[in-house]
């Protein structure tokens, strides 16, 4: 069964026909002796409740259009503090292309009595947290939803890593045979972000009338959807759920044996690139790397991904690394 969703003005609507679910309360774990001064317990806030689902999914979409946190929790319940990818951007963009897609088109398919599943765009793209009913009404039943979501999302943003890691090598295979900083030496860059004034790394703003860096088109991209466009004092950033660092010699288990590419200060011979999730398991799982040859090659650093990465600072494909196949 299609039912097909108006998605009319009524939205603020939506406000007086819900109403909040019953708090649950998560137990205590048992112990040998009683609770502590000022023990408490957790309380999990569960979805909200609709009167059906038609009401549900419009009160998702004005949640969302929102670009309110707590609306979008009183919506989906606190199981929505899982789906955070340690990305603001791309969980800002991802909202925002919800809500693009959910007004172009919405319906409902598969339908019973106390489920349905929400399909969004002009290609029918389902949403993974489906729709339930209990004796309260009709809720998105979030925690259902939870490990299709993280398996999409972290198929796109490994996929994401491997066309950036692509670009990357792209990208300084023409600063090397440009030569921008006019030395007249080839040699890679060895910075994401040129520093002000000169053009010693793959990005440097350009005028209309000049050839774009690089990385330009990337910066581009990333500009549109949200990212901005500066190294961050503080640390690293995630683009699509991912840190990138560039590696600036080889380890043991690369053609050619361990070396440096670094030749008076210049990749001179050579450059490497890893990316890792900026959340393991959440916004990513495989780790990536790649150097001037262009094979990307995946490996699984694990739940210690975070500390592992930055300690890596050489490219070495060894053992646990396998290339990337199409």
């Amino acid at each position: 069964m299609k039912t097909t969703i108006a998605l009319l003005a009524c939205l603020p609507l939506v406000l007086l026909m819900t109403q909040p679910r019953a708090a649950v309360e998560e137990p205590t774990p048992a112990t040998d002796s009683a609770p502590g001064p000022g023990a408490a317990e957790v309380s999990v806030q569960p979805p909200m409740s609709f009167e059906n689902p038609d009401v549900a999914v419009m009160a998702l979409i004005d949640a969302a259009a929102s670009e309110d946190r707590g609306a979008l929790l009183d919506v989906l319940g606190s199981d929505l503090d899982e789906l955070g990818s340690g990305d603001a951007v791309a969980d800002a963009a991802d909202r925002r292309r919800f809500v693009e897609l959910s007004r172009e088109a919405a319906h409902l398919e598969d339908e019973t009595e106390d489920s349905a599943i929400l399909v969004i765009g002009p290609e029918d793209w389902p949403f993974p947290i489906p729709l339930a009913k209990d004796d309260q009404g009709w809720f998105f039943d979030t925690r259902a939803g939870l490990e299709e979501l993280l398996d999409r999302r972290i198929g796109l943003n490994e996929l994401h890593a491997v066309a950036t890691a692509r670009a990357f090598v792209d990208a300084q295979s023409e600063y090397a045979a440009a030569d921008p900083d006019g030395d007249g030496v080839r040699a890679y860059a060895g910075r994401f972000w040129s520093t002000d004034g000169t053009r010693d790394g793959l990005y440097w703003p350009t005028n209309e009338d000049e050839p774009e860096s690089p990385m330009g088109p990337l910066v581009d991209d990333a500009v549109e959807e949200g990212y901005e466009v500066r190294e961050d004092a503080q640390g690293r950033r995630p683009f699509h759920g991912y840190f990138f660092k560039i590696l600036t010699a080889q380890g043991p288990s690369a053609p050619g044996g361990a070396k440096s590419y670094l030749e008076d200060g210049k990749l001179a011979d050579g450059f490497g690139l890893l990316a890792w999730p900026a959340s393991y398991g959440n916004s990513g799982i495989m780790s990536f790397q790649v150097n001037q040859r262009g094979m990307v090659y995946q490996g699984d650093l694990g739940e210690d991904t975070a500390s592992v990465a930055e300690a890596i600072d050489a490219y070495n494909p060894g053992e646990g690394w396998e290339p990337v196949v199409d």
